[in-house]
Parts: C-alpha cells; structure tokens; sequence
C-alpha cells in the first residue's frame, strides 16, 4: 500500500501498555507545527481501561492523533505498510516483530534509544531519539518530514 500523498502519516503498533510508552508519539505532536500535515495512527489494543481513557484523551487533545485500537494483524501491516515512518517508542523492550515488519515494509523507523532497539538497528543507527523525550522525537519527525516533502499543503 503506497503512502499516502495527503499527509505525512506516522504510525506507532502495540499494545497500549506502561513499557512501551505509547503516548510519547501523541505528545510530540505538540512540538509540530499546527498547520503541518504530519498525522499520527495508533494500532494496538488497550490493555487497561486506564490507557482507553488516555488514548481517548490524547484524540480529543491532539486532532491529528488518532488510535485505531485492536486490528487483525494483516489490516495492521498494511496500515504500517502505507506510513513514511514506524516510531518505536519503548521504554524496556526492543520492538523486535514491528522492527522487522517496519523494515520488511520499507518503512523507515525512528525508535526510543534503548538496549533492544541497540541490539535490533545497530549502535550507529541514526534514527535514535532518548528515552522519553518527546521534543527529540519532533525533531526527528520534523526532520524526516522535511526531506520529504510532504509537509505542508502548496499555497
């Protein structure tokens, strides 16, 4: 599934869970300008009602965040398959089958630096962004969105 041309759509697959930080990509939103037509989609299901709610929150907060919930796994890579970029945004654990997935789909990924992903991308990987830091993580999003051109709508 080719990307799409009217936006710059990022995606971030698994479940919502503590360890694996799935806000941060949400939250670097805020750090995008407004008018950019950089999206974000959320595949994974919930694993408490807690994350549902923030989830739900973030939607309501953040207009171009949208979390998509449980998927079968074929609508899930084809999802991921059409993004310009996966975030891998784990705090513990390398995302080592969306890695893969990402990888095998030509998706280009940006992940959290820690020990799994290291161990997945190689140390001199330039894709990295620290732990939690979600304005790194814009940086990087806004700098892979440039390149491509497809952030901004012709005036």
């Amino acid at each position: 599934m080719p990307p799409l041309k009217s936006c710059f759509e990022v995606c971030i697959s698994g479940h919502l869970r503590g360890v694996k930080d799935p806000f941060r990509l949400a939250a670097a939103l805020q750090h995008i300008p407004a008018q950019s037509r950089m999206r974000a989609v959320q595949v994974g299901g919930a694993m408490s009602t807690a994350m549902t709610v923030e989830a739900q929150r973030w939607m309501r907060r953040e207009a171009r965040y949208s979390w998509l919930g449980e998927m079968p796994h074929g609508a899930a890579l084809r999802r991921m398959a059409r993004a310009r970029v996966m975030v891998i945004s784990s705090r513990m654990e390398g995302g080592a089958n969306v890695v893969t997935e990402a990888l095998a789909a030509r998706v280009p990924v940006i992940a959290s630096r820690i020990p799994g992903n290291i161990g997945m991308l190689g140390r001199g990987y330039a894709g990295y962004y620290p732990l939690a830091n979600e304005r790194a993580l814009a940086r990087l999003l806004w700098a892979r969105g440039v390149r491509s051109g497809v952030l901004w709508t012709a005036a």
